[in-house]
């Protein structure tokens, strides 16, 4: 029992108080890591040749996003959006991806409901894993900074249709690095 708690707490899951008024609680969930948890839980799931299989389920997640974010985004949204797309074109590796990360939770914000966020910063978690955005060269990076900064002039001008497209062409534009990443000869 007491290695099961002890795996729990590490997980975050439940805090252990010792003392008169001591035991186990569980703790509210953190999204981000449920988030991480899910995104190792859909590439672990995912069809084995099925080239697309996240990166479709994200382009779907994020038009549900999108649709519901466009009509109630937040000047502070589209600053931090702003801001995130600004790091994005300065960093490299690991701050990269976070920086993307961020720009899609804040889109995924503006949606005001809690577990479409979470849905889709479990998708983004995946597919950025999935086609080792973390090893992208300046030239990717700047396309996705380039396609972001689409997305998001869309959502400020209201227009959903414009966001969409250009989360679809982000989606073919990760299809093809993550064929590269596998070393396909053909692209997805």
């Amino acid at each position: 029992m007491r290695e099961a708690l002890a795996a729990l707490s590490a997980r975050g899951l439940v805090e252990i108080k010792r003392g008169a008024k001591g035991g186990a609680f569980v703790l509210a969930p953190d999204p981000k890591r449920m988030a991480r948890d899910m995104a190792h839980l859909l590439v672990a799931t995912s069809e084995k040749g099925a080239r697309r299989t996240l990166i479709d389920a994200r382009v779907w997640v994020q038009r549900a996003v999108l649709m519901e974010a466009t009509p109630h985004v937040a000047a502070g949204v589209l600053d931090g959006m702003t801001g995130a797309i600004a790091a994005q074109r300065s960093e490299t590796g690991a701050a990269f991806v976070a920086a993307d990360r961020d720009f899609h939770r804040f889109l995924a914000s503006a949606a005001q409901n809690r577990t479409m966020g979470l849905i889709s910063d479990a998708v983004v978690i995946a597919t950025q894993d999935a086609v080792g955005m973390q090893n992208f060269t300046a030239l990717n990076r700047h396309r996705v900074a380039a396609t972001n900064d689409r997305i998001r002039a869309g959502v400020a001008a209201g227009d959903t249709d414009a966001a969409i497209r250009a989360v679809e062409d982000l989606a073919a534009f990760l299809a093809q690095k993550q064929s590269e990443a596998r070393g396909d000869k053909e692209t997805a």
